[in-house]
């Protein structure tokens, strides 16, 4: 088994979130440290070809992505600068590179059939509604009765697929899987390990992330990838040479690719190739 690099992509800003659709866009939502200004980069997930990159609006810091659907990126805006709650959406067309509608007075609440769901705060509570996500036509004021909307929810919940998705889980030692825990503390024997080892097992493979200490009196963060059958290690690569804080959620694989957040401002992406 080989990992095999495809693509990297970093313009040296803090990354803030990662999503991928079902239509192959890889969604990088970067923050810069100084501004608070949020930028975002959308590459086809298979080749790391670029669609479109320090993509802004008119609001620069106080945005973010709601949700992305297929083509289809929900962004929305926050109620007050200096509080979370979102109020105000827009919905932009990845292929087009344009906005196709928006909706400055609503807040999300999810996407199911098609249809994008949204609500408003009243005295009495919420008052909720639909429309069709392409173009923000058929909009609908819906009946105020929690159960129906809480039943599309769990509908919309249960139609998102995460089977192709692998994400990391922190090794118990008297866990339900020792073998793993004995198999990389067989393995790193020799290294002092700080703080909590997360690892996803992938077929024949063992992919693991873990802190040591370092010269410089902070922590290094390490990924690593181990052939389980042979006890090997196949590849090596330092996600973090210096922090003072642990970093879980470094890594997650989707269908064959592995993806690796690197210094925090970097993402490489393997294919994980079984010979």
């Amino acid at each position: 088994m080989t990992l095999k690099k495809i693509y990297s992509f970093t313009n040296k800003r803090q990354i803030w979130r990662l999503l991928l659709t079902k239509t192959n866009n890889f969604i990088i939502e970067e923050r810069d440290a100084k501004s608070a200004e949020a930028f975002f980069n959308c590459l086809n997930v298979e080749t790391g070809r670029i669609i479109f990159e320090n993509l802004q609006f008119d609001e620069k810091s106080f945005i973010g992505i709601e949700t992305a659907v297929n083509d289809f990126i929900v962004f929305h805006f926050y109620e007050k600068p200096d509080m979370p709650t979102h109020k105000g959406f827009f919905v932009y067309d990845v292929l087009n590179k344009k906005i196709l509608w928006q909706n400055p007075s609503l807040s999300y609440l999810f996407i199911y059939d098609n249809k994008l769901f949204a609500y408003s705060n009243t005295f009495e509570g919420r008052e909720f509604y639909s429309m069709n996500l392409p173009d923000g036509s058929e909009f609908t004021k819906l009946p105020t009765e929690y159960s129906e909307i809480n039943s599309l929810l769990q509908k919309a919940n249960s139609e998102e697929n995460f089977e192709d998705y692998y994400f990391p889980k922190i090794i118990q030692k008297n866990g339900t899987d020792p073998e793993i825990s004995n198999l990389i503390g067989k393995i790193k024997s020799d290294s002092i390990i700080k703080g909590p080892v997360e690892y996803i097992k992938y077929g024949g493979l063992l992919l693991y992330n873990y802190h040591k200490l370092n010269n410089f009196n902070s922590l290094t963060n390490c990924f690593e990838a181990l052939e389980i059958e042979k006890e090997k290690i196949i590849f090596k690569q330092v996600l973090n040479k210096s922090t003072n804080n642990f970093a879980p959620d470094s890594f997650f694989v989707n269908r064959d690719k592995l993806f690796l957040l690197r210094e925090k401002t970097a993402v490489d992406v393997y294919r994980i190739v079984i010979n």
